[in-house]
């Protein structure tokens, strides 16, 4: 859900119970908060670090979302944790021209 109203805005993103908010201004956030606690029994996170299994840092560059925690289990699973990386996963050319 998003709300918008001039400069100001406001995103709620719901999943399941997991209830995330982006907004603008401290103003905005509070403003729904309160309208859902009056409502609801919520717990509230001023910087969430995870969000539905997703990675969430915020810093003065912007929002960085990532799934390496995830990734890590899954090799970790499937035996791949010592694996090497690679650059470039995708073959290049491997198809070949017919002449």
């Amino acid at each position: 859900f998003y709300k918008r109203q001039g400069a100001d805005y406001c995103y709620i993103l719901v999943f399941v119970d997991d209830i995330l908010i982006a907004s603008s201004t401290d103003k905005t956030r509070k403003s729904v908060l309160g309208t859902l606690g009056d409502e609801y029994e919520i717990t509230h996170k001023v910087t969430p670090d995870t969000y539905i299994g997703l990675e969430i840092k915020q810093d003065q560059d912007g929002i960085t979302i990532s799934q390496r925690k995830y990734i890590e289990e899954l090799l970790q699973e499937y035996g791949l944790a010592q694996s090497s990386s690679v650059s470039k996963p995708w073959v290049q050319r491997c198809w070949k021209r017919r002449e």
